[in-house]
């Protein structure tokens, strides 16, 4: 039996993305005379290329067969489909071995050491859509909308919050470099809305600050130790309540408070938890949403 490694060309021109060999009866073989040759077992070490790509290649390798003509005429679509032969891949030993390979009476057996779209790590098939994500196309202005509801643990006293992510490429149309076309914080045409606690500044100018020769700064300045807040339809200032507690400034039952005990090695340690709704009376252990709002002070 003599056996035949083409080349790289060969191969690429055969749409084989590995190694492309042929098995040849000698010429005193039964094949010769006319008679049927039989199977063969067939070994490839595939130690040399087997990191050749990605994605647990070694692991995905088999052999094929392909028609005797992908030998002498790749080019033709006929030569270049290939049939799956039942194979053993020993990954540790980085060999591939098909039991029973039936040999061609007339010409070369061509075969070849492809890798497939699956192994025993997993696959490359295209996935099914996620029921768990809702999408809708508005047929008059072609605005294209995508929500996914997030899931979050469960807490107790029934506080559990509802997230979710949404998209409107709608949101987005329209944009010229006249606007403000800054993404929000998880991208373009997306939201991610938990509400927000910040500080506001004034300007330097209103403290009588000036810069040496006299002029206003238009930086902004400290005024006041102050919060406002925004979150599950409730927005306004936040006034003290004591020690490292606000309350709305209209205030109407909520209660939060300012914790400092998250380290995050940058010396800015300050969040706040809305602790309380006067609608739900709970105590809320993080806060993401609705009565549940975790934000930066």
């Amino acid at each position: 039996m003599t056996a035949r490694v083409l080349s790289q060309q060969d191969s690429r021109r055969a749409g084989i993305d590995g190694v492309l060999f042929t098995l040849q009866p000698p010429g005193g073989s039964p094949a010769a005379a006319g008679q049927q040759p039989g199977s063969l077992r067939v070994g490839v070490d595939y130690g040399d290329f087997a990191g050749a790509y990605g994605g647990g290649y070694a692991s995905r390798l088999r052999l094929v067969e392909l028609p005797a003509c992908a030998a002498t005429t790749p080019d033709k679509s006929a030569c270049r489909i290939a049939k799956p032969l039942a194979t053993s891949n020993n990954t540790e030993k980085h060999t591939l071995t098909a039991s029973s390979v039936p040999l061609r009476a007339n010409g070369p057996t061509v075969l070849g050491a492809v890798g497939d779209d699956k192994s025993v790590k997993g696959d490359y098939k295209a996935t099914s859509l996620s029921p768990s994500a809702t999408w809708d196309t508005n047929l008059n202005t072609g605005d294209f909308t995508w929500s996914y509801d997030m899931p979050v643990p469960e807490v107790p006293g029934g506080l559990k919050p509802s997230v979710g992510l949404s998209y409107s490429s709608g949101s987005i149309d329209g944009r010229t470099g006249n606007s403000n076309n800054q993404g929000s914080w998880v991208g373009d045409g997306f939201e991610l809305w938990p509400g927000y606690i910040e500080r506001r500044y004034k300007p330097c100018s209103d403290d009588g600050e000036k810069h040496a020769d006299g002029n206003k700064p238009g930086d902004l300045c400290w005024s006041y130790d102050n919060a406002f807040i925004s979150f599950n339809g409730k927005a306004g200032e936040l006034v003290p309540a004591g020690k490292d507690e606000w309350k709305l400034q209209n205030d109407d039952g909520t209660k939060i408070k300012r914790l400092t005990s998250a380290a995050r090695g940058n010396g800015d340690n300050d969040n706040a938890c809305v602790c309380r709704e006067p609608q739900r009376g709970g105590i809320a252990a993080l806060l993401a949403g609705g009565a549940q709002l975790l934000a930066r002070a």
